[in-house]
């Protein structure tokens, strides 16, 4: 059964900016990034909306200490909004398409998906390109330009996973540079990415793809089984080990728990196509609506224990 959501918030104040991807902020703030009007939006608490000029469509969009970082895989940048909220540009190198971003303290991650690397980029603007050396990508035969690094995401730990959808696998690198990958058969490309204290969680967007499970300190990479075919690029921790995901097609946006257990909401009385998702420390998911929404959605007991199928891990 699929739920309709209890209404946290819904600003429709975005039309027309094509929103993407949102990072929760201060003081219950939302940033969200507008692909057709090259902006920043900063939604806050009194329904009051700032913008914030980027120098191309961003993407997807990170929240540091005392920063917000996003991507611009167009122009092969990273934009930075400062505390003051001044907003700077970085170029990294041609070519690389930015995809992916997360941070550790102040400092941006970020994925460049033509190139296979990561990038570390300071808010000064100076920038670290990295190649992490995974055991048995030499024996793969694949070009070292061709990895397909994805999303992104930082751990407690100090350690970052990302995807690579070109070689199929989950990557863990570590502080001190060691590495470890997850890879199945059936998880052909594995696309967003995020880390719970329990468990981190990866969408696989390939046709009869789902989603993707590797406890904290388990070495097994398993699958929700079953799942909807049809699974959207954004996930978020719920703070307590499960996660949020959204079903662009499907107009959904649905809840994992840390049991696997799935509840979803039909959000098409609200607009069309949920694509970024995003949890504050409350635990409103808040989902971005392509056609200009932004909706906070909330796990009520009553919707999460009813008509719950029994998903497992396999």
């Amino acid at each position: 059964m699929r739920h309709k959501p209890e209404l946290v918030d819904l600003r429709f104040d975005l039309y027309g900016k094509r929103p993407r991807h949102i990072a929760t902020g201060d003081s219950h703030a939302l940033w969200v990034t507008c692909s057709a009007t090259s902006e920043v939006a900063l939604l806050l608490d009194d329904g009051t909306v700032e913008t914030f000029p980027a120098d191309a469509a961003p993407d997807q969009i990170a929240r540091g200490t005392t920063t917000i970082w996003y991507a611009m895989p167009t122009i092969d940048s990273v934009g930075l909004i400062d505390a003051q909220g001044n907003g700077h540009t970085y170029k990294l190198p041609a070519g690389s398409t930015p995809t992916g971003v997360t941070t550790v303290g102040d400092d941006a991650w970020i994925t460049l998906q033509s190139t296979g690397e990561l990038a570390k980029v300071t808010p000064d603007g100076s920038a670290t390109v990295i190649r992490p050396t995974v055991e048995g990508d030499d024996e793969l035969g694949n070009p070292p330009d061709v990895s397909g690094t994805r999303f992104i995401a930082a751990d407690d730990r100090g350690s970052l996973w990302f995807t690579r959808s070109d070689l199929a696998d989950i990557v863990r690198l570590d502080p001190d540079n060691t590495t470890e990958s997850w890879a199945s058969t059936e998880c052909v490309d594995p696309w967003a990415i995020t880390v719970d204290r329990g468990a981190i969680w990866i969408t696989d967007t390939a046709d009869g793809g789902g989603i993707w499970r590797i406890g904290r300190d388990e070495k097994l990479l398993q699958r929700v089984e079953p799942w909807p075919t049809n699974v959207s690029g954004s996930i978020a921790s719920d703070g307590n080990g499960g996660c949020w995901l959204t079903e662009e097609a499907e107009g959904l946006v649905a809840h994992l728990d840390i049991a696997a257990k799935l509840t979803e909401w039909d959000l098409s009385d609200y607009g069309e196509r949920p694509r970024g998702v995003a949890v504050d420390d409350a635990g409103v998911a808040w989902v971005v609506l392509r056609t200009g929404g932004v909706i906070g959605v909330t796990v009520p007991t009553s919707a999460a224990d009813a008509d719950k199928p029994d998903y497992t891990l396999l």
